[in-house]
């Protein structure tokens, strides 16, 4: 629903009189729970004590929730939850923050029932929990004499009781709130407690029949204790960054294990370009032999870095590799905006050739947006390689070329789709190969030459022959309105 222009309805409801504005919204509220319920929270708020109370009720209810939420009646639920949070935020974390905080950390600590009751397979309840944690740091921040000790100990009890993800980086978001003291106190809890955890046993085998994986109490126990040593770990890496120590988090890592992997260098390289380290950046980053999967975000931080050193070859070298590896418009013109006026057209040149070098099955958007539309359309024409397009990719194809008038070979491409459909029997599929027959005899009607490509006529009698045993096709195809 749009929303309405505040300024403009204010001043139209200005001219009604209260008793009628009254009578409407009380109409409303009593027939819908939710505007009641703004309402209550509206009036309540008021006294921030009183706000605090009723909110705190609401998480108490949720808590105390005994049926099963499947999942589409778990996005009800996240929503009951989001208006919480909107309610601390709104009208009680201006004017009472701590009671603000005490209400954003009863619902944090709910996540553990409300977790045991709900599916939550589309994520919508985790994205709250995860938001409330987020803003409970910023509430703690607005707060006025906070002990500091104290806070960091409610910070320690939160953060490592973190059996369903969603108390993540929760140290993190104290940055504001914690002074020294605060961040001090929290890491010799983290450490104390890490102290008295065995360390974590080497891996052993486990134990299998089959492709069934068994575990015994033993196992269990020593999942969780490997779990809670890996959450302190974390836990110090994140007082690391509370202190902008890139040092510290690196040598934390460091002692997990000499060998960085990937996804660890690219972490300590956004820290490092946070801090004005770009060369150091750099040397981790060009030493990653990294997956395929992070070759994209080691590329973005290396031209962030090469740039910040004043290297803008070495970062052009990179972009130019980014659109070697996708052949798509969007990186081609991330490089040419750092080219200059005369390095343009020989960039353009350079990256028709390649496009045309490759495979058209994954250059073929890319040469369409370049102007090479005839390429294209011959490629097309030899039918060879384009029968391995996706059936989407074909369709779009398809439209691109009758958008530049290449209609016969549009009319191609439809052609294949439908065979792709027909040939494998797929009448699940049918309604599809119908529009793809329509769309064929749309272009075939701009067609101006065959040449040695059947006509639509023939297409249309051949089709008939092959395929005339599959009634639920032809069905389909009378409903359509289409003469064949």
């Amino acid at each position: 629903m749009p929303k309405l222009n505040r300024e403009t309805w204010s001043k139209k409801l200005e001219k009604i009189s209260q008793d009628k504005l009254f009578d409407c919204i009380l109409s409303y509220a009593e027939e819908d729970k939710f505007l009641k319920k703004k309402l209550d929270l509206l009036l309540v708020s008021l006294d921030p004590k009183k706000l605090a109370k009723n909110l705190k009720a609401e998480v108490n209810t949720i808590k105390r929730g005994k049926k099963f939420l499947e999942w589409r009646e778990a996005s009800g639920l996240a929503y009951q939850i989001d208006q919480i949070i909107a309610a601390v935020n709104k009208n009680l974390r201006g004017q009472a923050p701590e009671l603000a905080a005490e209400v954003l950390e009863l619902l944090i600590t709910s996540d553990n029932v409300v977790f045991e009751r709900a599916d939550d397979s589309n994520g919508d309840l985790g994205g709250c929990y995860r938001y409330a944690v987020e803003c409970w740091g910023k509430t703690w921040a607005q707060a006025e004499k906070i002990d500091q000790k104290k806070l960091a100990e409610k910070v320690f009890d939160v953060a490592l009781e973190n059996d369903y993800g969603v108390r993540d980086n929760t140290i993190s978001k104290f940055k504001q709130a914690l002074n020294k003291e605060g961040v001090d106190h929290l890491e010799r809890l983290i450490k104390e407690t890490l102290s008295k955890l065995k360390p974590p046993k080497e891996k052993e085998k486990l134990k299998k029949i089959g492709n069934i994986v068994f575990f015994d109490r033993a196992d269990l126990s020593e999942l969780k204790e490997r779990g809670r040593h890996s959450h302190l770990k974390t836990a110090l890496q994140e007082i690391a960054d509370l202190r902008d120590s890139v040092d510290d988090y690196i040598d934390l890592l460091r002692q997990e294990s000499p060998e960085l992997h990937a996804y660890q260098i690219i972490e300590i390289a956004k820290r490092l370009i946070k801090a004005w380290r770009s060369k150091e950046a750099i040397d981790y980053l060009v030493s990653c032999d990294e997956p395929l999967h992070c070759q994209h975000e080691i590329n973005k931080l290396l031209i962030e870095a090469y740039e910040l050193e004043g290297l803008g070859k070495e970062a052009q070298k990179i972009r130019w590799h980014e659109f070697e590896q996708h052949l798509d418009a969007k990186s081609f013109q991330v490089y040419i905006k750092h080219c200059t006026a005369k390095e343009v057209g020989a960039a353009k040149e350079n990256a028709i050739r390649l496009a045309k070098e490759q495979s058209l099955t994954i250059s073929f958007e890319f040469l369409i947006e370049m102007g090479e539309v005839a390429t294209v359309a011959e490629w097309v024409r030899e039918e060879g390689e384009v029968r391995n397009v996706y059936y989407s990719p074909l369709r779009q194809l398809s439209n691109q070329l009758a958008k530049h008038e290449c209609f016969l070979e549009a009319v191609l491409c439809r052609r294949m789709l439908v065979k792709g459909v027909l040939t494998k029997s797929q009448s699940k599929y049918y309604k599809y190969a119908v529009n793809d027959l329509k769309q064929a005899m749309k272009f075939a009607k701009e067609v101006k030459e065959w040449g040695d490509v059947s006509s639509q006529a023939d297409y249309h009698a051949k089709l008939k022959e092959e395929h005339k045993r599959k009634s639920s096709l032809w069905q389909l195809v009378k409903e359509a309105g289409l003469r064949i």
